[in-house]
């Protein structure tokens, strides 16, 4: 943080930056209250403060397609709405393959691998429409440019995730592997 994001009364000013700082915020908030439910005024604000982070600590508690929705929120605040709709586009085969829950650690180099024997596949598609009613379509095999467009949003958002949880100053990341290393996107 810069003292130009700072008004007179050191409150923040940076919008960007106070949207990323109250999101911080809620995820402890979910993390404590998830956690240590009513029992809460039982601790001390060291006690809570050393769970959050044992708790941030753990890469089993983060949903991937969650962050990327997160993400692509972000990209549209920011006016980078043709990116985020290509992302979303990933996103959605991903959770057409894996479910509406996806735990970080079940993306490895493997996973990868069956996602892309997926896209390469004729696959069925269930959407909501703009009407509440479930539609079904059929889509074709992607073609190897589609293939690799789609796996590339895969790995920006991976990334992304890496930046926000993984601190390279402390040198004890959350995020401790890369399933792009073996996998790779042609």
């Amino acid at each position: 943080m810069v003292p130009q994001q700072l008004n007179k009364s050191f409150e923040v000013k940076d919008k960007t930056l106070l949207k990323l700082l109250l999101e911080k915020m809620e995820n402890c908030e979910d993390l404590v209250v998830r956690g240590l439910g009513n029992d809460v005024s039982n601790y001390s604000a060291k006690d809570i403060v050393e769970f959050i982070k044992k708790k941030q600590n753990e890469v089993g508690c983060i949903d991937f397609i969650v962050f990327a929705g997160k993400h692509i929120t972000k990209l549209f605040e920011v006016g980078r709405g043709k990116r985020a709709k290509h992302i979303q586009t990933a996103i959605n085969a991903l959770v057409d393959f894996s479910g509406n829950e996806l735990n970080i650690i079940k993306i490895t180099s493997k996973f990868l691998e069956s996602f892309e024997t997926f896209l390469r596949s004729e696959r069925t598609m269930i959407r909501v429409n703009q009407f509440g009613r479930e539609v079904t379509t059929k889509r074709k095999p992607l073609t190897d440019t589609g293939v690799h467009d789609y796996m590339a949003d895969i790995r920006a958002v991976f990334n992304e995730a890496i930046d926000f949880y993984n601190d390279d100053e402390l040198g004890d990341p959350v995020i401790k592997y890369y399933p792009f290393r073996k996998f790779e996107v042609v």
